[in-house]
């Protein structure tokens, strides 16, 4: 009976070591480097950044003679603050300790090329300078995240939401911002409005019509 007792209890702890190897993914610890940055590569390289989200149409940005557009916006500006701002985050983010290394834990944590909140291509020119998968969060500003080649998954201080499909998030609509003072002419409804000495008047009026000036503030 004892001989039994001790043969169960050392196939129970070769079991347990066996599912704690799969989860750990073994000795790949070994290669980690705490507070190394987590993009491989210099996000002033990238001139074209993709963002997918699962069942919507990615978004692209494309760098333009020096300026970012949104390609299916008809080339309409983005937002350089924006932009950059995106970037800059992800570049000043360090690698803490894995919280996942292996492909089940990726399945779980939601980072994988088949279940994922966003997967953002990184590229200069045709090169693929790194894909970044961003995942469940663990807690509010936190995101799981994990690099394409790598099993290693991490917890970092991010948001889905930072990274949005939607267009108009991106827009520079400063662009459509323009002073009063600097429109000389305004068509709405059939109207004309024009600026004349300093005034605002109503184009093509009839002799029989007049403007009501307390409706247009110059």
């Amino acid at each position: 009976m004892n001989s039994l007792i001790r043969t169960l209890v050392i196939i129970l702890v070769a079991q347990i070591a066996l599912i704690a190897f799969m989860y750990s993914g073994g000795d790949k610890l070994a290669h980690f480097k705490s507070q190394e940055p987590l993009l491989p590569f210099k996000t002033e390289d990238v001139d074209t950044v993709q963002i997918e989200e699962k069942d919507k149409k990615p978004l692209v940005l494309t760098k333009k003679d020096d300026n970012w557009v949104i390609p299916a916006d008809n080339n309409f500006p983005a937002s350089e603050t924006k932009v950059k701002e995106f970037l800059n985050k992800l570049a000043k983010i360090k690698k803490p300790l894995p919280v996942g290394q292996t492909k089940i834990a990726a399945k779980q944590l939601k980072v994988t090329d088949e279940n994922f909140e966003r997967k953002i291509t990184f590229k200069q020119g045709d090169k693929v300078l790194g894909i970044l998968y961003l995942g469940s969060s663990p807690v509010y500003k936190m995101v799981h995240a994990r690099l394409a080649g790598s099993d290693l998954t991490y917890s970092i201080p991010f948001s889905v939401y930072q990274a949005a499909v939607q267009k108009d998030v991106w827009r520079n609509l400063k662009l459509l911002q323009v002073k009063a003072a600097d429109i000389s002419n305004l068509k709405l409804n059939g109207f004309k409005l024009i600026r004349k000495d300093k005034k605002v008047i109503l184009s093509d009026l009839k002799d029989s019509e007049e403007m009501n000036s307390s409706k247009v503030k110059d």
